[in-house]
This record gives structure tokens, sequence and C-alpha cells, in this order.
């Protein structure tokens, strides 16, 4: 592929719209990459993987899990080498094969990981496996990793993702579960502490015109059948979160409903009276709402 004027000119564009970004508080890494694509067009991209660094290049990709994957691969390979990034009691027995030794790697791995949510755990298997099969360094690889995962700074987290900690006299697992699959997901990890015990389901509503996301939400809710669920609006119309709720109602299902109005701190203050309310030791909280300025503000409280 012959490079051209075009190229190297959208090269230098894009080095230079990211520095200007690196300075002002707008944010928008992706947009140096766009800049380039859209005028250097899609054919460029052979030539750009050709200047990447001599030891390659790792995409990761997927629904859930990409930026913590990718931080826990970006801080496990730094330690091995020099590397550019762009982000946004388990034991792991695993035989790898590294690219940089060309052989396999066999180890065990014993950690404490914290009690994080199972997206995480995933999250952990796939930074091992990635830094087991591109370290250019893997001897003593098992005490690399032991070191780094039972030091883990959970600030690498992004807001909303589901944690369970202890608060009060209860057990709470909070986190967004903005779809079915999350939900469901959250309550199966939560469910390991339950043990078919009384517990109870804050239920954080969507919003006017997601009545698809609702059905699933209620549809795990009647499988999973929680001795009690508090329906808090989890989105701005307070009304539509009450038409929710008497929907899970007309399912048989033990509901009440909290009304609180569309503020960030209303609603996280709310969250947190509903937990000292309950009267169950287990407490479940997840559905929609902002990340940052309601599911991470309730969880730092609740820490606090």
């Amino acid at each position: 592929m012959k490079k051209g004027l075009k190229y190297s000119l959208m090269k230098t564009v894009g080095y230079l719209s990211y520095n200007l970004l690196k300075i002002l508080p707008t944010g928008g890494k992706s947009y140096p990459g766009y800049l380039f694509l859209r005028y250097a067009g899609l054919d460029s991209l052979g030539n750009l993987a050709k200047e990447q660094i001599k030891d390659g290049s790792i995409l990761i990709t997927g629904t859930n899990g990409k930026t913590t994957t990718t931080t826990m691969i970006i801080d496990l390979m730094s330690n091995d080498v020099n590397i550019s990034k762009s982000v946004d009691n388990n034991t792991i027995d695993a035989n790898v094969y590294n690219y940089f030794v060309d052989e396999n790697i066999s180890f065990t791995l014993d950690l404490e990981l914290p009690l994080f949510g199972v997206h995480n755990v995933y999250n952990v298997l796939a930074a091992t496996s990635t830094y087991a099969c591109f370290t250019p360094k893997p001897e003593n690889i098992e005490e690399k990793l032991k070191n780094y995962f039972n030091n883990i700074d959970l600030s690498i987290l992004p807001p909303g993702r589901f944690e369970v900690l202890e608060y009060a006299d209860k057990l709470v697992g909070i986190g967004q579960g903005d779809n079915g699959d999350a939900l469901k997901v959250n309550y199966d990890y939560m469910n390991h502490f339950i043990q078919g015990n009384d517990y109870e389901f804050i239920y954080c509503t969507p919003d006017v015109n997601e009545e698809e996301i609702f059905e699933d939400h209620l549809n795990i809710l009647k499988k999973i059948n929680p001795t009690h669920i508090t329906v808090i609006p989890g989105r701005v119309s307070v009304d539509v979160a009450k038409t929710y709720y008497t929907q899970i109602k007309d399912n048989n299902l033990n509901a009440s409903f909290k009304s609180i109005e569309y503020d960030f701190e209303k609603r996280a203050s709310g969250i947190i009276d509903s937990i000292n309310e309950s009267e169950y030791k287990y407490v479940v909280v997840s559905g929609c709402g902002e990340e940052h300025d309601v599911w991470n503000v309730t969880l730092n409280k609740l820490k606090e």
C-alpha cells in the first residue's frame, strides 16, 4: 500500500489534535482517530498498523468488561515492556502458548479477590490469559500476577459495576443492571451469599420508551421472586416508574413504591434510606440509573 501526502498529512493532524485534547477539559480521545479515518480512509489502516511498535498490538473487544480488562492488561504488561494505550479465593490453572518464547508455559495461581462481581472475575481471567500469552518476560509469572491482583486498586473499576459490601448489619450487592442480562448476572453473583435466605431487591426502573428493558427486567424479577421489592425511579420519569411498579404488582410480586424526584443526590440518598429501612439482612440494588451521579455516588456513600 503506497503512502501518500494525504496519509502523512492526516497522521500529523491526528497527532496535533490528540495533544490539543490533552490540555482541554472536553475529553474526546477517539476524535483524533475519527479525523484520521475520515479523511485518510480505511485503506490507510494497513500503513498505520505497519508503523506500530515491533512487538505488535493487542486488540480487546466485546460487549462488557473492555475497560477493566484493558486496564489490568496494561498494568501487567507495563512491568515488562513499554506500552502505549488507549482506554477509557480463586484458583487459576493455566497452560498457554507464549508468543515471545515460542512455547507453552504452565502455572497455577491462587488469588484472594475482593467481592467485586462475577463480571470482574471474568476480567481477571481474560487479563491473566492475555498477559501470559504476550509478555516477553514469562519467568516468575505466578509471582508477578499475585503481586498485582492481591494488591489491586479497585479504582480501576468503571462506575456502576456490581460490588458486594458489608453495610451496617447487612450484606449489600449494588451495581447498575440496565438490561436483563446484567440484572440477572448481578443477582446470580449475590445469590452465592443469599443461599436461600429472605432478601430485599431494590429495583431502579428504566424510563419512558424503555418498555423493552422493563420487560426483560420483569421476566428476571418473576424468575427470582425476591422476598420483597422496593421500586425506585431509576431515570427521569416518576410517573412511568409508577406504571412499571403497577405491572410488577399485577404479576403477584411483593413490592412497594418509593417516589423520589429526578435529583441525583436525592436518588442516591433514597437508595441508602431504602437499604436502612429494609428488614432483611441481604439486599440487592440494581437496575437503571446514571453511572457516575447515582451508582458511583451511592456506592461511595455506603463505603464511607
